[in-house]
């Protein structure tokens, strides 16, 4: 690189190399002198640098070589790294060591920052430190419950050592988020979803949000979320497999957009009064499609006019929203690390603490029953109730719905055809009718919901068509504009996304907006006791 290229890259990245020296030293003075070895150091390698997309890497990497030497020259006689203190921390008394640093004890106070940086220490290394220095062991029996060989075991000792020694005396200073966590809610569209349910813990949430601006090490990550790396190592590891987080080196970072108040409100900002316009259209296809979309005469075309508004709104919104801007050419999907054939798109959006959903978030689900392709479509909102599609997602097979005896039986009876019932099936369909999803009227099971055949839905959605088409219209209208804010805020590896989150947000985003909207206006309603299911149907 030249040198002129690397003034402009220095210059760009000189805060980052201050708060770094600030972050391995003791107070600015050392940080200052840091900072200039490091800047001294890259105009010394530039030749090693290839090109610009290299820059960062190689600076970093420079940064933590110089930051080690510099820790060896200027502490090397603070602390002794032959172990004596490492072994008195076994015997130490925390509360009486915090005693003895109140009336000025120097070892004690050497105690607590051994105790520090053990636990800031990667796992091989802490382990064979505690085995050896903490709990006795000789090298030949820590060497035994490693599986590791004796001079691999003193390899780590001498390691362990080094690594103490080089941040004993560094300004450890705990993240904002040690104090206040962040609240991550991640988003999922695609195949089997194993991702929310990892992200639950707010330990999850928070390694996400720490790392998804700055490449990070385990250190780092440990020191800005206030927890010790024994206890978030595991965390982190099923983050890797499940490729939320990547690894570059010993630094992570997340790998999916995440959505803060700014970048939403900047969304926001581009997308204007969009979804009131797509409103209209949808309010439109309600009032002017009624007699035709009746005219079918599919089971259920009888329902009462707020569960005919709230059908028609969902099964246009799922035709524009869903299949009108779900287009496999247009969004780059993740290939699932544990399942090559499982693809899924996944984002967060950062929420505040005990806030509840207003009633217009949402589930959609379709399940298919294996043997005959039946269908049954969910759209579920919580100002209807309970998620209709948890009832039998809860009940099927971990992975796959192939094999739900409850959408055997809720088919079954859709088809007319529950005739000789098993007392297994009996039960099942007792239970719905408990839930109300059937209906048993004298003693005859029915469906509480609309049921079509593929003929009659294909007709209905003919119907709608040119008003789902506009609505994608003018949903696709804000991409680009939402896109460029997402690019702009994101970081550089996940800029390539930011068309898909475009995509995904305004999905997201819109479907909620269209359905409040709607609300408020009073064409949808709260549905009244005995009403068929408002947003539920199934497809023979």
């Amino acid at each position: 690189m030249e040198k002129e290229e690397l003034d402009i890259k220095i210059e760009d990245a000189a805060k980052m190399i201050m708060s770094f020296s600030r972050s391995r030293t003791r107070n600015d003075f050392d940080a200052e002198d840091l900072a200039q070895d490091i800047v001294c150091e890259l105009y010394r390698s530039r030749t090693n640098i290839k090109s610009d997309g290299a820059f960062y890497g190689f600076m970093w990497s420079v940064a933590e070589n110089v930051s080690k030497a510099f820790a060896r020259k200027r502490y090397r006689t603070v602390v002794d790294a032959d172990g004596d203190d490492i072994e008195y921390i076994a015997d130490a008394d925390a509360e009486g060591a915090f005693d003895a640093i109140a009336d000025g004890d120097e070892r004690a106070q050497n105690i607590l920052r051994l105790r520090r940086e053990l636990s800031l220490l990667s796992e091989k290394y802490r382990r064979a430190a505690v085995l050896y220095y903490i709990r006795g062991m000789t090298c030949a029996e820590v060497s035994r419950a490693l599986s590791v060989s004796e001079s691999m075991v003193k390899y780590l000792l001498f390691k362990s050592r080094r690594k103490l020694l080089e941040g004993f005396y560094m300004e450890r200073n705990y993240g904002k988020q040690s104090y206040d966590p962040k609240r991550l809610s991640v988003h999922f569209w695609g195949g089997f979803n194993r991702v929310t349910s990892l992200c639950e813990s707010m330990l999850a949430q928070n390694i996400l949000c720490a790392c998804y601006n700055d490449k990070l090490t385990e250190q780092q990550i440990s020191l800005e979320i206030g927890v010790s790396l024994p206890y978030m190592e595991d965390m982190l590891r099923r983050l890797c497999e499940n490729a939320l987080v990547v690894r570059d080196g010993n630094r992570y970072t997340t790998n999916f957009t995440i959505f803060d108040d700014a970048l939403l409100a900047a969304c926001a900002r581009v997308t204007g009064d969009m979804a009131s316009t797509a409103a209209d259209v949808i309010e439109s296809c309600i009032r002017e499609c009624e007699e035709k979309i009746r005219g079918v005469g599919f089971y259920g075309s009888d329902m009462s006019k707020n569960t005919y508004a709230w059908q028609t709104a969902t099964i246009l919104i799922r035709r524009a929203m869903i299949y009108g801007m779900h287009d496999p050419d247009k969004l780059e999907y993740s290939r699932d690390p544990l399942d090559e054939n499982n693809l899924y798109i996944v984002w967060g959006e950062e929420t505040a603490e005990n806030v509840d959903c207003d009633g217009f978030d949402f589930g959609h689900c379709i399940m298919q029953e294996g043997s005959s392709g039946a269908q049954i479509k969910f759209f579920d909102f919580p100002c209807n109730g309970e998620y209709v599609h948890h009832y039998f997602y809860d009940h099927g097979d971990e992975e796959h719905m192939q094999h739900n005896m409850y959408l055997g039986v809720l088919f079954n009876i859709a088809r007319g055809d529950f005739g000789q019932p098993s007392k297994n099936d009996e039960f099942i369909a007792a239970d719905m009718v408990k839930h109300g999803y059937i209906i048993s009227d004298g003693g005859v099971l029915r469906p509480n919901f609309p049921v079509m055949t593929k003929e009659e839905e294909a007709r209905v959605l003919d119907i709608i068509e040119p008003y789902a088409a506009r609505a994608v219209e003018l949903v696709e209208g804000s991409v680009d504009k939402v896109a460029r804010v997402i690019a702009d805020a994101s970081p550089s590896h996940l800029r390539s996304r930011a068309s898909t989150m475009a995509h995904m947000k305004l999905f997201d985003d819109t479907v909620s907006q269209l359905v409040r909207e709607l609300w408020e206006r009073g064409v949808l309603l709260r549905p009244a006791a005995g009403e068929m299911l408002p947003t539920t149907y199934v497809v023979l």
